[in-house]
C-alpha cells in the first residue's frame, strides 16, 4: 500500500472506532483538544478519528463525552500499533521488556535458551539481547486451552525447519519484530486455526516449547 492509502486506512479504522464508543457509550463524544481539521469541510467521525489517532501511545488522556445531554468524562491509553497487530493476529497482549528492566532475568532466560537450543549445556550465547518481548496478557480463548503461556512470560523466539530437515531459531528482539515474522508472507497464513508457530518461552529460569496460533493480517 502507498502511505496515502495507509492514511485513508487508518483513518477509516478510527472511524469506526468512534462509531463503536458512540454506540457502547451510548455517547457522543467531544474532544477536549486542538482537531486537525475543519470541522465545517470534514466529515465530523473522520476529524474525531484524526484526533484519536494523534495521541502519543501509552500516555493517558482525558476524553470528556457526552451521555443523555449530560458531559461524562473517561481516560483512554492509546495502544501502540505494532501491540495492537499482535493482539488481532494472536490475541497476545505483549511489549517491549528491555535489559534494564531487569538485567539478571533477560540474561539468564538468554543463556537457557542458548542452552536448550543448542543442546550445550555449559554453553553460551554470543551476545546478550538488549530487548525481550514480555507477554502482558493472553486473552482467553484466543489460544488453545493447552498452551502453557501467562502474564510475565517472556516471548524469546520462534523454530523453523528448513527444507533439508535442520532447526533455525529467529529470536523476537521487538513488538514490531514479532508483527512481521507472523505477518511473514512466506512463513504465515491467514486462517489462525492453521497458522500454528512453534514459539520458545522462559518462565523465570525455565525455558520451554509452546505452539501458538497466530495468523497474517489483511492489512
Amino acid at each position: 500500500f502507498s502511505a496515502l492509502q495507509m492514511q485513508e486506512r487508518s483513518l477509516a479504522i478510527g472511524s469506526e472506532l468512534v462509531r463503536h464508543l458512540r454506540t457502547r457509550l451510548d455517547t457522543r463524544p467531544i474532544l477536549g483538544v486542538d482537531l486537525v481539521a475543519d470541522p465545517a469541510t470534514t466529515p465530523a467521525d473522520v476529524v474525531e478519528a484524526r484526533t484519536l489517532a494523534g495521541l502519543p501511545a501509552g500516555q493517558p488522556a482525558p476524553l470528556a463525552l457526552e451521555r443523555a445531554g449530560a458531559p461524562l468524562a473517561v481516560e483512554v491509553t492509546p495502544m501502540a500499533a505494532e501491540r495492537w497487530a499482535v493482539v488481532r493476529q494472536s490475541g497476545l497482549l505483549v511489549r517491549d521488556f528491555g535489559y534494564g528492566e531487569d538485567p539478571e532475568r533477560v540474561r539468564g532466560a538468554a543463556i537457557a535458551l542458548h542452552r536448550e537450543f543448542t543442546g550445550d549445556r555449559n554453553g553460551e550465547p554470543q551476545s546478550i539481547p538488549q530487548q525481550v518481548v514480555v507477554v502482558d496478557k493472553v486473552i482467553p480463548g484466543e489460544q488453545p486451552d493447552d498452551v502453557e503461556l501467562a502474564p510475565g512470560d517472556f516471548l524469546l523466539a520462534c523454530e523453523f525447519v528448513t527444507d533439508k530437515g535442520d532447526a533455525v531459531r529467529k529470536d523476537i528482539g521487538s513488538v514490531t519484530a514479532l508483527r512481521d515474522l507472523w505477518n511473514d508472507r512466506e512463513l504465515g497464513g491467514y486462517d489462525r486455526a492453521q497458522a500454528r508457530w512453534k514459539c520458545w518461552v522462559a518462565r523465570g529460569s525455565f525455558v520451554y516449547v509452546v505452539e501458538l496460533r497466530a495468523n497474517r493480517l489483511f492489512w
